[in-house]
C-alpha cells in the first residue's frame, strides 16, 4: 500500500514538472516580432486584426495593382466592357490625351479591403476626375467619379462633394449593386428662399454645420 501511494505521487510530481517545461516553451508575445510585424498595416490595428483579414488585403491590393502595371484587366461600369488601363485612357479621352497620373491606395467604403484610387488628367489637366478600381465578384472593377465628385480625397475615405446650390457637402462612399452612392457626413441644400444644413441626415443649425466642416478640413489629405 506505502509503495502505491508512492508511485501515485511520483507520478502527479512528474506531470507538473512536464507541464512546467512545456509552458515554458511557450513565446510570450513581445518574443513573437515576425508575428508583429506581419500583422501591422495602416488603418488595421495590429493587436486586433486577424490574420485573414491582412492576407485579404494584401490579396485583393496585389490584383488592383497588377491591373494599373497593364498585367490584368477591369471591367469598366461606366463603358461597360472589360479593358486594359491602356485601353481605358484611349476609351475615356477619344481624340484628348488622356493619362493616369497618380493613385492611391485606400479603404473608401470602411469594409477592410482595399480600393484604388486613380487620378485622371485630360490633355494636361490636373486632377480632371478619378478612377476608382475595386474587388467585386472575384474580379476587378471600375468607376469613374469626376473631380466635383470626390474633392481632397483623406486618408480615412472622406472627401468633398460639389453637386451645385441644390446640394455640396462631405462624404464617403458606399459600394452596392454594381453601383455606389454617397453616405453624407455633413451637406446643405439651398433653393429660391431657403439654405437648410444637414449632419449625418439631421438638419442642424448653421454654426453646427460649419463645425464638421472645420473637423473634416483638418483632416490629413490621402497619400
Amino acid at each position: 500500500m506505502k509503495k502505491a501511494r508512492y508511485f501515485f505521487a511520483c507520478s502527479i510530481i512528474c506531470a507538473l514538472l512536464c507541464s512546467c517545461a512545456i509552458q515554458s516553451r511557450i513565446p510570450s508575445n513581445t518574443d513573437s516580432q515576425t508575428s508583429t510585424r506581419l500583422i501591422e498595416k495602416p488603418s488595421f490595428p495590429a493587436e486586433t486584426q486577424p490574420y485573414r483579414e491582412i492576407n485579404r488585403w494584401e490579396t485583393i491590393q496585389t490584383k488592383l495593382l497588377e491591373v494599373i502595371s497593364g498585367a490584368n484587366t477591369f471591367f469598366s461600369h461606366d463603358f461597360e466592357k472589360t479593358l486594359t488601363i491602356d485601353d481605358y485612357c484611349s476609351t475615356y479621352g477619344m481624340d484628348d490625351a488622356v493619362k493616369i497620373t497618380k493613385y492611391a491606395i485606400i479603404d473608401l467604403d470602411q469594409d477592410n479591403v482595399p480600393e484604388i484610387v486613380l487620378g485622371i488628367t485630360e490633355n494636361e489637366q490636373s486632377d480632371f476626375g478619378f478612377l476608382v478600381l475595386r474587388y467585386e465578384n472575384d474580379s476587378v472593377v471600375g468607376y469613374d467619379f469626376t473631380y466635383r465628385q470626390m474633392i481632397d480625397l483623406k486618408k480615412d475615405g472622406t472627401f468633398g462633394y460639389l453637386g451645385g446650390v441644390a446640394d455640396t457637402g462631405y462624404a464617403r462612399l458606399n459600394f452596392t449593386d454594381n453601383s455606389w452612392e454617397y453616405i453624407k457626413i455633413c451637406n446643405v441644400t439651398e433653393t429660391a428662399d431657403t439654405v437648410m444644413f444637414f449632419c449625418n441626415g439631421q438638419e442642424v443649425s448653421k454654426e453646427a454645420y460649419w463645425e464638421t466642416v472645420a473637423e473634416q478640413d483638418s483632416k490629413e489629405e490621402v497619400e
